[in-house]
């Protein structure tokens, strides 16, 4: 596979390096050479324009995603890359093509291989299928951000939005505005977006259309500086901020000449964002809508990150809310309004912002209308994803409301986790124990244990826990009620097996291991049905495999054991007994060896599975040793045996 990916574009008068990727072939350089062909010089080469169409679906697709349309990251990244891809086809026109050579001759991602996978993710497009999507992109978990980076390029590849190889188109992809707010002057940029080019001369900078000999001038070149207002919004692509004197202006530039919408008056401007942008005029902050119309005028200290037209103001050291039209939600009275950086879901709905508010009472929150739906009297206030809830803290007592702040769990020592069953039973936590409450508050178990998890192989059918105390796991049914007592090491199914699942009496048997005694050396395993007082087959065993037969359908047990001092046949240091699923034996005896087999490895047990699997799936005998005789028998699987 190549170390090194140099993705290009060209047409007829010439071409540009545009991005790197040391991942290998990531998913996005995948979608754009979807119908490449190879090249004698080695290459991959694929159409500009389809190239551009095909990824517009896919970032279409991909920004309709829940985890991806409520991270506004993500919803960055998006945006920018379409920006990207229209501006390299803007340049390059419909006679553009894209190629990508590998720094050495072995690309095994050939041409065809390129082609199944557009085929693969298209089809998933057109269905609406995230999960097939997901798998063929690499999407490994789609609830973290970093495997949608992937997909973009963020991470995977070091194309022009976020690393660029050349870096006169660089400024419009870089300025994603996350922790801190960034100026809008970038006196070293030359394409502004939309289109449009900063122009210079000896007097200054201009704007105009075009590069080359097809250009039209828009604003001429006598500003102190130029630069784009739509870096983060392709509503005002069409804008570029111009310095004259000290101070910035607006120009909508979609006719030649470009009109001035906003008179250089202005000491310090940022790029729109949702179709506004933050203004400064001496000391003071306010808004401005795409018409350079002040629809916040200037009187705040200082404008916080907005989000869905919600804005926190600060006004004499004192936060409030302001609504994008203008509207005060919240007069300025809380010592500090943060925008809550995290994305409300419930019932698959995404709500509206919420804002963390600090008085000298302590944290309180804020809905999007501006009400405080949680007082300012918390020492912590945090959303439970799990929970659809909010908990918070005060001197150590937690508490549990709902999305609009009406009470659910009132203040106690018992901090609430997760739902270990939903809307039965979550987990809460005192004291560095666990321990299981019901939704209406009744502590059902105490918190007196080490872990507690939901099983992932319900062997009853029903949801099941698993339970762990300094004496070992032990398993709980859905009203907290023992399954299997308190004293394993682990507990697990059997195997992945379909037909051990959904069979009525085999879908209870798990497999238990116990603590060995010195001289074994490790674990014991057994076989217990959570339906019973007992287990099956006693946990003095080394190692227990299933072993099942499809026609007819028969569940075995094949395990083996260390050989005992006072046993006959010492020689031979293993023991194999084989029992049917109710935990008899198959056969009466013990066995040194199966099929010439006695060392009894995990390994060399699972091929003695398979053996069994095949001779007895053939209606033949396998071969063993007869520990207790020392006769060679013949075994098969109706119970039979005979001397070899």
């Amino acid at each position: 596979m190549p170390e090194l990916l140099e993705l290009g574009v060209e047409n007829p008068n010439g071409g540009e390096a545009l991005a790197e990727a040391s991942h290998r072939y990531p998913a996005f350089f995948r979608v754009l050479l979807a119908d490449a062909v190879p090249t004698e010089e080695d290459e991959l080469r694929a159409s500009l324009p389809a190239a551009c169409r095909r990824a517009e679906l896919v970032l279409a697709f991909i920004s309709q995603h829940p985890r991806v349309a409520g991270d506004s990251v993500l919803t960055r990244y998006t945006l920018g890359m379409r920006q990207w891809l229209a501006d390299v086809l803007n340049r390059h026109g419909e006679q553009g093509w894209i190629s990508v050579a590998a720094e050495d001759d072995d690309a095994e991602l050939t041409a065809q291989e390129l082609r199944d996978d557009w085929q693969a993710l298209s089809a998933a497009i057109a269905s609406g299928d995230y999960e097939v999507f997901c798998d063929v992109a690499g999407v490994v978990d789609p609830e973290k951000a970093v495997f949608w980076e992937n997909v973009i390029g963020q991470r995977a590849a070091n194309h022009p939005f976020f690393w660029p190889a050349n870096a006169d188109f660089a400024g419009d992809y870089l300025s994603y505005k996350h922790a801190h707010r960034e100026h809008s002057q970038h006196p070293d940029e030359q394409h502004l977006g939309g289109g449009l080019w900063r122009t210079r001369s000896d007097a200054g900078f201009g704007v105009q259309r075009g590069t080359g000999t097809d250009t039209v001038p828009l604003l001429p070149a006598h500003f102190e500086k130029i630069s784009s207002m739509g870096r983060d919004d392709d509503a005002a692509l069409h804008l570029v901020s111009f310095r004259q004197n000290g101070r910035w202006g607006i120009a909508d530039c979609r006719q030649a000449p470009a009109s001035i919408l906003v008179d250089a008056c202005i000491d310090e401007l940022w790029a729109y964002e949702d179709g506004l942008a933050i203004m400064r005029i001496g000391e003071q902050e306010g808004l401005l809508d795409l018409q350079g119309r002040q629809i916040i005028p200037p009187i705040y200290d200082y404008i916080g990150e907005g989000r869905d037209g919600l804005y926190p103001v600060e006004l004499n050291e004192r936060w409030g809310l302001r609504h994008r039209d203008g509207r005060e939600l919240c007069a300025p009275r809380y010592a500090s309004l943060e925008l809550l950086d995290q994305h409300i879901w419930v019932n698959e709905q995404l709500l509206p912002p919420f804002f963390l508010a600090t008085s000298d009472a302590g944290l309180g929150l804020l809905d999007a209308s501006g009400r405080e739906i949680l007082p300012c009297a918390f020492d912590e206030i945090e959303w439970s994803r799990s929970l659809y809830a909010w908990k918070t803290s005060k001197d150590e007592q937690f508490a549990l409301y709902r999305p609009d702040g009406t009470p659910w769990l009132p203040a106690s020592r018992h901090d609430p986790g997760d739902w270990l069953i939903e809307d039965v039973l979550l987990s809460v936590t005192a004291d560095n124990r666990v321990g299981l409450m019901t939704p209406d508050g009744q502590l059902l178990v105490p918190c007196i244990h080490e872990q507690i998890e939901r099983c992932d192989f319900p062997p009853t059918g029903e949801p099941t826990l698993l339970v762990k105390n300094k004496n070992g796991w032990m398993l709980l049914d859905s009203a907290a009620q023992p399954l299997l007592p308190e004293r394993f090491r682990q507990i697990s199914l059997l195997t992945e097996y379909n037909i051990i699942r959904s069979h009525p009496d085999w879908r209870g048997l798990l497999r238990v291991n116990e603590k060995g005694q010195d001289r074994l050396r490790g674990k014991l395993e057994g076989i217990w049905h959570v339906a019973e007082p007992a287990p099956r087959i006693a946990c003095n065993h080394t190692a227990i495999q299933p072993v099942l037969l499809d026609e007819p359908t028969c569940l075995f047990f094949l395990s083996v054991r260390p050989c005992q001092p006072d046993e006959d046949g010492t020689q031979h240091p293993q023991r194999f007994a084989l029992y049917h699923a109710d935990g008899s034996r198959l056969f009466p005896d013990d066995y040194a060896w199966l099929d010439n087999e006695a060392s009894g490895t995990a390994r060399e047990l699972a091929r003695l599975v398979m053996k069994l699997k095949e001779y007895w799936g053939k209606a033949e005998a396998v071969n063993a040793l007869n520990a207790g005789s020392g006769q060679r028998e013949r075994l098969y699987a109706d119970g039979r045996r005979e001397s070899a």
